[in-house]
């Protein structure tokens, strides 16, 4: 799922919207995040959402999962090129 962009990015930001793989999170039950930390429709969200603990930064965090700012993370570990990446699961939207 392409995480729909908020604001537009600086030049030195990846230009690629963050992506999302349900099949990746396979492990967790739909009620895990859906609807308390997502609603069931694609939303838009910021760094500092995250950075605040909504969204994705409910889990990657650096704590209870890694977070953005840890060692070896990169932006492109959420922001995926289009048409790289794992199948993203689009269908289920």
């Amino acid at each position: 799922v392409q995480i729909p962009t908020v604001r537009e990015h600086s030049p030195s930001d990846p230009p690629e919207a963050a992506t999302f793989s349900h099949w990746s999170h396979d492990s967790f039950m739909c009620s895990s995040c859906h609807p308390s930390v997502f609603p069931q429709r694609r939303v838009g969200f910021t760094h500092e959402d995250m950075d605040a603990g909504k969204f994705c930064g409910s889990c990657h965090n650096g704590k209870t999962t890694w977070g953005p700012k840890d060692d070896g993370v990169e932006c492109e570990s959420c922001h995926v090129p289009e048409g790289g990446g794992e199948d993203l699961d689009e269908d289920l939207w």
